[in-house]
C-alpha cells in the first residue's frame, strides 16, 4: 500500500501505466455497465479482441482463411476417433498443437459455445488426421462467424433475506445458487 502511494506521488520521477479498472486482460476484453438501469454495476468479460487476433494467427499459421457459413462449431454427427483420412507428419502436428491451443485459451475466455468441440479435438492431440485439422478449422470459421460473445457478471450485493435462519444440525445440506435478473437468490435443498 505505502509503495503504491509513494510510487504515485512520484518522488523518483516514476509514472505508473495501466493503473485504473482494467480494458483488456490476459485476452478477455474487460468492460462496466454502469448506463443501463436493469444491469447497472455489471462486469463482462468478452473475448472479441482475443478471436480476432487468433484468427489472424490462423491465417498466417495455416495460409487460408477459415471456411465461411460455418453455424456451429462441431456437426453432431461428427467422430473425429472415426477418422481414417491421412496422419500429419511433424509440421502439421506442430500447426495441429497450436490451434488447438488457440481454442483452449478461447474456451478460457467463456467462450463455452466452442467447449465440446475444442475438447474433443484435443483428444487426438498425440496423432491428428487431416480430418481432424478441417475440423478444427470449421471451430474457427465458427469464431470468424460469432465474435462477438461475453459474459456477464453481478457485482451488487445480494439480497440473502429468503435463506432459512436455522438449519438442523448435521443434515448434508447443499447450497443451490439461482441467479434472477433482479437479485440473486439462494435455497438449500438436502443431499440424499
Amino acid at each position: 500500500m505505502w509503495l503504491m502511494k509513494a510510487l504515485q506521488d512520484k518522488p523518483y520521477g516514476y509514472t505508473l501505466k495501466g493503473v485504473g479498472f482494467p480494458s483488456y486482460y490476459l485476452g478477455a476484453d474487460i468492460k462496466r455497465v454502469d448506463k443501463d438501469v436493469v444491469d447497472k454495476g455489471v462486469l463482462t468479460m468478452g473475448s472479441t479482441t482475443y478471436v480476432k487476433r487468433s484468427l489472424e494467427n490462423y491465417e498466417r499459421i495455416v495460409g487460408l482463411k477459415p471456411p465461411k457459413k460455418v453455424s456451429q462449431p462441431m456437426h453432431p454427427d461428427y467422430h473425429p476417433e472415426l477418422d481414417t483420412t491421412d496422419i500429419m507428419d511433424s509440421d502439421g502436428r506442430q500447426i495441429y498443437w497450436s490451434l488447438i491451443g488457440m481454442l483452449q485459451w478461447a474456451v478460457t475466455l467463456e467462450r463455452l459455445d466452442i467447449h465440446h468441440a475444442t475438447m474433443c479435438m484435443s483428444r487426438i492431440r498425440a496423432e491428428p488426421r487431416q480430418g481432424h485439422l478441417q475440423a478444427v478449422a470449421k471451430i474457427f470459421g465458427y469464431l470468424d462467424n460469432y465474435r462477438s460473445a461475453s459474459i456477464k457478471f453481478r457485482t451488487g450485493i445480494p439480497d440473502y433475506s429468503e435463506i432459512e435462519k436455522e438449519q438442523p444440525v448435521g443434515d448434508a445440506v447443499s447450497l443451490i445458487m439461482l441467479m434472477d435478473e433482479e437479485i440473486a437468490r439462494m435455497e438449500y435443498t438436502k443431499m440424499e
